[in-house]
């Protein structure tokens, strides 16, 4: 999967890290454990889904997705963890 650099993983990983970060700053520590587990099977359900689609046309699939959007998918997962730093 490249890294994790999968559209699919590069958003779902800190999606479900934000929402568990959010869940810990309210003690709801079963649900800290529910993203964190949905995290964890979403990433390796985007690496299943990636490597399938890879073995179909590797010429096409071997690239991994651009810097642009790998930065933006950051900026905007440290702008949510910033504002639940800012809120607490």
């Amino acid at each position: 999967m490249v890294l994790g650099s999968a559209t699919a993983a590069s958003v779902s990983y800190p999606l479900a890290l934000g929402a568990a970060i959010w869940a810990a700053y309210g003690e709801r520590w079963w649900l800290v454990a529910l993203w964190s587990s949905a995290g964890g099977a979403a990433y390796a359900l985007s690496g299943r889904r990636w490597m399938h689609t890879y073995r179909g046309d590797p010429a096409a699939h071997a690239r991994g997705e651009s810097l642009a959007w790998l930065a933006l998918v950051t900026a905007a997962a440290v702008g949510g963890l910033a504002a639940l730093a800012l809120n607490a």
